[in-house]
């Protein structure tokens, strides 16, 4: 700051974050929230004319062909605009007073913005700007402005399970070898090292793997004004000779043929650059798209001592970083419950809980006092059979209605003890008089008996009755 004007201003853009994240695919990714703050600190007071924030989202390709033929495109992706202190009508000056002065502001932002890219011959970016225009003064220290990069960064779901999941190839090369080349996973980010490994099963006599290699290699496509530019680059190459030094196959038989051997393995490390340029990241919008696959390359010595080359390609993805982990426990905090857990569980209800509660506590009080043979303690555990699964509810007499039990015959004394003491167990439930009146609620109709049924009678009468009728006839006295 060296004028007499922004020596007693200070104006900055501060932003919540200034790299913001997408997740999946641009037509599947949800949007984000560019949030923050233009902060205004004065020494002195001033007169402002107008202050205004703009953010703008661009991309440009350029490249020359010829000492004088230049392709050229420009194309606006985002721009928004806000307006903190606008002009006024009678063009009278804001006075703005000396201190700290703020103001707030957010945008949404769509789910399918490209990231930001910065390549040889074209660029992908965002950034906010803020201008403070000033009345009077010099004509060209009268306005400032301060610039804030966004950064936009894609990344991958977990569910993208096709970038995630190892590659392979394997095949047999006429009659001379078995091979297998494979990676651990399709994508990577910068500064990672790709495995690459190479598993060699000799067929041919007197075979030996003269060097193996690995090329990653990068794939630029331009297109501005129609016209299209491709440029291809190698950025890293790994070689080993003489992989494996002490494996030769040499068998001298007289038909020539050659005994089962024990495969050849050798891991050979790809190392991904760190930053751009000297990589840059995989790309797919309308005027910029980059790829990245590696080549191998596996050299031979035949058996009569010339050399044969063994050549193959796969497609990887390179991205900038594969975004904020999330921890263990907050993803199993946002599991949702598997259907068989969720299902059994009773419809939830403040007040029939703290009923039930509370009757549980008076329950247990009063079956300890009875003794082990109450039948309030054998109430209390009555299992219930919902759709011929069994579950035990610690659920006393009180709470379950019940109809009264039946009169016994006061002839057999034994036999009445019996009943007393009688766990009651899903097969004599059918015949009692249970909670849910003798309803069978795992009753339901075949097919061909919905089908032979009678036209004149309502076909509801066939069905077993809803839960919730049956839950509010039995327990709707209790809330």
């Amino acid at each position: 700051m060296v004028h007499g004007f922004t020596k007693t201003v200070d104006l900055k853009i501060n932003v919540n974050a200034d790299e913001i994240y997408f997740f999946g695919q641009p037509e599947e990714s949800a949007g984000k929230l560019l949030q923050g703050t233009v902060c205004l600190t004065l020494a002195e007071a001033i007169k402002v004319k107008r202050l205004t924030l703009d953010f703008k989202g661009k991309m440009k390709v350029q490249w020359t062909e010829g000492p004088q033929h230049t392709h050229k495109q420009e194309r606006s992706i985002i721009q928004h605009e806000w307006t903190l202190l606008p002009a006024q009508s009678n063009k009278r000056p804001h006075l703005i007073p000396a201190g700290q002065h703020s103001w707030d502001f957010s945008l949404s932002l769509p789910g399918d913005l490209p990231p930001t890219l910065q390549a040889e011959m074209g660029k992908v970016s965002y950034q906010l700007t803020a201008n403070l225009e000033r009345t009077g003064g010099f004509l060209l220290h009268n306005t400032i402005q301060r610039k804030k990069p966004i950064r936009m960064i894609r990344s991958v779901l977990p569910s993208e399970f096709e970038l995630v999941q190892s590659l392979e190839i394997h095949n047999t090369w006429s009659e001379k070898m078995v091979y297998d080349i494979s990676l651990p996973s399709k994508l990577y980010a910068h500064n990672a090292t790709i495995p690459v490994s190479f598993t060699i099963l000799p067929i041919a006599n007197k075979l030996r793997v003269h060097a193996i290699m690995a090329t990653l290699k990068e794939c630029c496509t331009y297109e501005a004004n129609n016209k299209r530019k491709t440029d291809s680059r190698i950025i890293k190459v790994s070689r080993q000779e003489n992989p494996f030094t002490a494996a030769v196959v040499n068998h001298g038989g007289s038909d020539g043929s050659v005994p089962q051997s024990t495969p050849w393995t050798r891991v050979l490390d790809v190392q991904v650059p760190a930053r751009s340029p000297m990589i840059f990241c995989d790309a797919n919008s309308d005027m910029i798209r980059i790829r990245h696959k590696l080549k191998f390359v596996i050299s031979i010595v035949n058996g009569d001592g010339h050399f044969s080359e063994l050549r193959a390609t796969l497609p990887i993805v390179i991205m900038d970083s594969f975004g904020p982990t999330i921890s263990a426990a907050s993803a199993e905090a946002t599991l949702l419950p598997s259907y068989d857990e969720s299902w059994r569980s009773l419809p939830y209800d403040r007040r029939l809980w703290d009923t039930l509660r509370e009757q549980d506590h008076q329950g247990s009080a009063a079956a300890a006092g009875a003794g082990p043979s109450s039948p309030s303690l054998v109430d209390s555990r009555q299992p219930v059979t919902i759709s011929s699964f069994t579950r035990t509810m610690t659920l006393t007499s009180s709470m379950v209605p019940c109809r009264p039990p039946l009169e016994h015959s006061s002839s057999s004394s034994m036999e009445s003890d019996a009943e007393t003491d009688e766990t009651i167990t899903p097969q004599n439930e059918v015949s009692d008089e249970t909670w849910w009146h003798g309803i069978d609620l795992s009753r339901v109709p075949s097919y061909h008996s919905m089908v032979d049924v009678d036209p004149s009678l309502p076909v509801c009468q066939q069905l077993p009755p809803a839960y919730d009728p049956i839950w509010q006839r039995c327990f709707g006295d209790l809330v």
